[in-house]
């Protein structure tokens, strides 16, 4: 009785010294939040009164890249680690745990897209890829190889990838390919970034369909905060 009163002491104290750490991470990540809804407000205004087309395209492009750069360098890094489970629905890091579905619609819903997340995540992946890209490409049984070979003659930047019963991001950069998902062969640590070969459901899919993201249509509706069908 004794040790199971020092093991329950032992246990409320983790979790009360974890707690302003869960804190500061969650307000760390409302900062991101707040400050990635204030630049998307900036880049509406500017769109909104550019005085010609040329002006316009500069503003598209410079949104693109805003969107590409902060999924990448910022909405990646907060999500790393938090935990898969098959009806994972957390919208914070790190905090309960988060479904393949689930985590690629949060991240396009919280950068600023008007989506129906909820609803998109529960859908066949090839179905909201389509609704978000024109530039798709299909295999079935293919080594990954040939996979990769194709990615890299594209241009830089951010892929969604849908597998057998699966779907992450695949990220571009010059020879760099990183497959970025929540997995359910290591439930445990959930997000992560790694290769797209090796043991993992994309090299293990049979069918495999990629979508680049982010191009002038979708960012103009980002701009305009138009939604989504």
């Amino acid at each position: 009785m004794a040790m199971m009163k020092i093991k329950l002491l032992f246990f409320a104290l983790l979790f009360t010294t974890m707690l302003p750490v869960f804190a500061q991470q969650d307000s760390a990540y409302n900062q991101l939040l707040a400050t990635n809804k204030k630049r998307q407000a900036e880049l509406r205004h500017l769109y909104l009164n550019a005085k010609n087309e040329r002006q316009k395209d500069s503003i598209i492009s410079e949104a693109q890249y805003y969107i590409y750069k902060t999924i990448v360098n910022e909405y990646f890094k907060y999500w790393y680690g938090t935990p898969w489970s098959f009806y994972g629905q957390t919208k914070v890091p790190k905090q309960g745990s988060i479904a393949c579905g689930y985590f690629v619609t949060t991240i396009l819903y919280q950068a600023g897209f008007n989506i129906p997340y909820t609803d998109w995540a529960k859908l066949a992946s090839e179905v909201f890829i389509k609704k978000f890209s024109k530039d798709i490409k299909r295999y079935r049984n293919e080594p990954i190889e040939n996979i990769k070979q194709y990615i890299l003659t594209k241009s830089n930047g951010l892929y969604i990838v849908g597998l057998d019963c699966h779907v992450g991001f695949i990220f571009k950069h010059n020879q760099t390919l990183k497959f970025i998902h929540s997995s359910y062969y290591k439930p445990d640590i959930g997000v992560l970034s790694e290769n797209l070969e090796g043991h993992n459901p994309l090299d293990n899919s049979s069918y495999v369909v990629i979508g680049k993201i982010l191009d002038k249509s979708a960012v103009i509706k980002w701009l305009l905060g138009t939604k989504f069908n």
